[in-house]
C-alpha cells in the first residue's frame, strides 16, 4: 500500500492589529443598538402587562363578602344554586332563589340522617335531572352547605368546595 500527496501543513497566523478590534468593537455596538431599538417596545409592552396584571391581582385580594363568595363558588364549581347556613337553619349566606326553605331543608335532612346512619357528613339527594348536596362542615359553630348542581361532583371537587367554604370562614371568624 502506497501513500502518496502527503502534505505538511504549516500552521497559519493572523495577526489582528488594533484598528481591526476598533472597527469590529464599533459594529458589536452598531447591532447592539439595533437589537435594542428593535425589543424596546416589546419589553415595555411586557411591563405595562405585568404591572396591569399585578393591579388585578391586588384587586382580587380584596375580601369577598358572603353573596360574591357564594356566587365565586357557584362559578367555580359550575352549580346551579349554593346555601350555607348554620346548624339552627338560619341563613349564613345564598344565591338561591328560596334561600329559607334550601337551609330548613338542608338541616332538617341533615338532622335526619345523622339520627339514622350517625356521623355522616356528605348527602346526596337525586331529584328531576339536578343533584342536592347536603355538607356538614365542622367550624367553631357547625355549617351546612346546601349545593344544587344538574352534573355529578367528583369527590376531589367536594373536598375543595369544603376547603374553600372553610377558609373563607376563617377568615369572617
Amino acid at each position: 500500500m502506497e501513500i502518496t500527496g502527503i502534505t505538511k501543513f504549516s500552521s497559519i497566523r493572523k495577526e489582528t492589529t488594533v484598528s481591526e478590534i476598533s472597527g469590529e468593537y464599533s459594529n458589536f455596538e452598531k447591532l447592539n443598538s439595533e437589537v435594542e431599538e428593535a425589543i424596546t417596545p416589546d419589553v415595555e409592552r411586557f411591563l405595562s402587562l405585568r404591572d396591569r396584571v399585578e393591579e388585578e391581582k391586588e384587586e382580587e385580594k380584596k375580601p369577598m363578602s358572603f353573596d360574591e363568595f357564594i356566587d365565586h363558588l357557584t362559578k367555580k364549581y359550575m352549580l346551579v344554586d349554593a346555601t350555607i347556613s348554620n346548624k339552627e337553619g338560619l341563613l349564613v349566606a345564598s344565591n338561591s332563589k328560596t334561600p329559607e326553605d334550601d337551609a330548613a331543608m338542608a338541616v332538617e335532612m341533615a338532622r335526619k340522617v345523622r339520627s339514622i346512619y350517625g356521623g355522616v357528613r356528605e348527602i346526596i339527594l337525586g331529584t328531576e335531572g339536578e343533584k342536592r348536596y347536603i355538607f356538614r362542615l365542622p367550624a367553631e359553630e357547625e355549617i351546612i352547605a346546601h349545593v344544587r348542581t344538574k352534573r355529578d361532583l367528583t369527590y376531589p371537587e367536594i373536598r375543595n368546595f369544603k376547603r374553600d367554604v372553610m377558609n373563607f370562614m376563617e377568615g369572617y371568624v
